[in-house]
């Protein structure tokens, strides 16, 4: 366990596969995740006389990230960004928000690092839910400032569009893209990890856009709260906290992928809870919810035309409401009738005349597996 609720996990470090886990007591825990360990590590002095201790951090650390080539972490805690150095365990530096170009009454939240330790983008999150923020922060790594504490992290920052507030952050595999939460507009933002500007989601359209959301007939989408690339970087996977309002998962957590290319992120799979978390790894889609569980999700289900032959229990079906409208130029979301709505915990019936009614209109299911 950790000395309170876990607020943001990374891995690696210099003692082989470590798991560093902040918590909102204001500590960092670090824990060797190896095959068959599971226990938690003392990097502070490592003499089990003293116990197991804890780095203190500050004021609520949440987002920690590693950097790839160097010895450092990098945590965002309520006031500060902290540099951690991961051989010894110490703060090499402790660097205030409103020095590095916070807006006032803003917090550092997520945090992600670029492929070369250059830089790292911060969210920048509105403790004012009347004041939402619209800034992500980039600091410029310096050498010196992290392993010292001497000098600073230069930051400039870049505006999202619209009442964002942003919060998680999302590096693609490739390095290229930076994706953002924006919980007060139920979107999610793309950035261009080289240059740190707005990125077009979709070039080959007009006019340019930088966010992607739901489908307009379905906002709102319901609180983007986690984020995780496809295996390909075609796309991002976004878990909402709850389903579209009108639709038969009101109320539950379900999962979009957000393709490149295309300005909507139109096909949802529903689980039980708000999605916390989400992982990818070889073609499955991990999402840990606020009901406990983790639901494995085979990516083959977020195509837009999937349609499924096996059904979990509880009925648990595509997130758009159960249908397709397939009589425009491409798949889109639309309700199903009242009569043909598949509703939550109800078993499926291939047959039924009321589904058989609903004419062009084709239900979509979805496997979940826990």
């Amino acid at each position: 366990p950790t000395g309170g609720g876990a607020g943001d996990v990374a891995l690696g470090g210099a003692f082989g596969e470590l798991g560093w886990v902040t918590s909102d007591d204001g500590q960092l825990s670090v824990f060797d995740v190896s095959p068959g360990a599971s226990r938690e590590v003392d990097i502070v002095d490592g003499d089990p006389a003293n116990g197991t201790q804890r780095i203190t951090l500050g004021v609520e650390p949440r987002g920690i990230a590693m950097l790839h080539d160097r010895p450092f972490a990098l945590v965002a805690t309520e006031t500060d960004i902290v540099v951690l150095n991961t051989e010894t365990g110490t703060m090499t530096g402790i660097f205030p928000a409103g020095s590095l170009g916070f807006p006032a009454g803003t917090r550092p939240l997520d945090i992600v690092v670029t492929h070369d330790d250059a830089a790292a983008f911060v969210s920048a999150y509105s403790l004012d839910p009347q004041s939402p923020s619209k800034t992500v922060v980039i600091l410029a790594l310096d050498a010196t400032a992290l392993s010292t504490g001497v000098g600073t992290l230069s930051g400039s920052t870049v505006n999202l569009i619209g009442p964002c507030n942003p919060q998680q952050l999302a590096l693609s595999h490739d390095g290229k893209w930076v994706a953002v939460t924006c919980p007060k507009s139920n979107e999610v933002a793309l950035l261009d990890a080289t240059t740190g500007a707005l990125a077009d989601i979709d070039p080959n359209s007009e006019p340019f856009n930088a966010q992607f959301s739901a489908p307009p007939l379905f906002q709102p989408s319901g609180i983007p709260s986690a984020l995780a690339w496809a295996d390909d970087d075609s796309g991002v996977y976004v878990g909402f906290l709850t389903g579209p309002t009108g639709t038969t998962i009101a109320g539950y957590g379900n999962i979009r992928l957000c393709t490149l290319g295309s300005d909507y992120c139109e096909h949802a799979v529903a689980v039980h809870g708000g999605v916390r978390g989400l992982a990818v790894d070889a073609g499955t889609v991990y999402a840990g919810d606020n009901n406990g569980y983790v639901t494995a999700l085979p990516a083959p289900l977020f195509k837009a035309s999937a349609t499924t032959t096996g059904l979990d229990g509880n009925g648990i079906h595509d997130g758009t409401g159960g249908c397709l409208d397939e009589t425009v130029d491409r798949p889109h979301a639309k309700p199903c009738p009242p009569t043909a709505v598949l509703g939550l915990h109800k078993p499926y019936d291939p047959l039924s005349p009321a589904l058989a009614a609903g004419g062009t209109m084709t239900p979509v299911e979805a496997m979940v597996a826990y």
